[in-house]
Parts: C-alpha cells; sequence; structure tokens
C-alpha cells in the first residue's frame, strides 16, 4: 500500500475502466465524483489518474502474478469451456479493435483507417469457443 490506497483498489480500478471500455488513465477522473464506480466493485477509494498511472507504471509486472491467478479462478468460477483442437492444442486467437479517442490527451495515438483518432488493443480469444 501507498499513498493510503491499496494495490487491490488499483487493479479493481483499471479493471473497472477496462469494462467501460476506457483504457487511458484520464477516464478514471469523472468516476472519482460519483459512488457507484466504487461501491460495485467495494473500493476503498478510486484513485486519481496519476495515482493510477503511477502505481501501474512503478508495480504492473508485479501484478502479473495476481492478474493470472485471478484470471484461473474467474475461468474456473464462470465454469468456462475452453475445447481444445483435435491435436490436443488450445487455439488463442488474438485481433485488434480501434476504439475512439479523439475527446483524450492519450500519448501515441493517431489517425486510423475507420477515420477518427485512436488505436486498436489487442483481445484474445481463447479455445475453439473464442
Amino acid at each position: 500500500m501507498r499513498s493510503g490506497i491499496l494495490n487491490s483498489d488499483i487493479l479493481i480500478a483499471q479493471l473497472g475502466l477496462l469494462c467501460q471500455g476506457k483504457c487511458d488513465f484520464e477516464a478514471i477522473e469523472r468516476f472519482r465524483r460519483g459512488t457507484f464506480f466504487a461501491q460495485a466493485p467495494g473500493l476503498r477509494v478510486v484513485p486519481s489518474s496519476p495515482t493510477l498511472r503511477q502505481r501501474l507504471d512503478e508495480k504492473g509486472e508485479a501484478f502479473l502474478p495476481w492478474v493470472d491467478v485471478s484470471l484461473l479462478h474467474l475461468l474456473k468460477r464462470a465454469k468456462a469451456t475452453i475445447t481444445p483442437l483435435s491435436g490436443g492444442w488450445v487455439p488463442l486467437d488474438l485481433d485488434v479493435f480501434i476504439l475512439d479517442n479523439s475527446n483524450t490527451r492519450k500519448e501515441g495515438i493517431g489517425w486510423n483507417y475507420a477515420g477518427f483518432v485512436g488505436y486498436a488493443p489487442i483481445t484474445a480469444y481463447l479455445g475453439q469457443e473464442g
């Protein structure tokens, strides 16, 4: 814990942003004013955008084992069906999709084929189910 904000609150806040389709740190600011974003997942506090950015920059790699374990728990709890191919391999398909970031100050974005300013995050589909 640093600056009074738990590492778990940092991870949950970032996950909450991603679930909203928001991937820039500044997007957290609009959720700091309301109560639902914090109360729904049980956050003690919604971090500021600088705190979120700094903590993820500083400890992002250290958080990866937590993310791996959490994903396994999620898949088990959801009883997700992950069907391998006939040879026993489990396919992992990667794809990108365009996000419109025209009204943000996110670094490293530019014009894309859809005609707006944005970038293309990578998604992954596991198993034959996708």
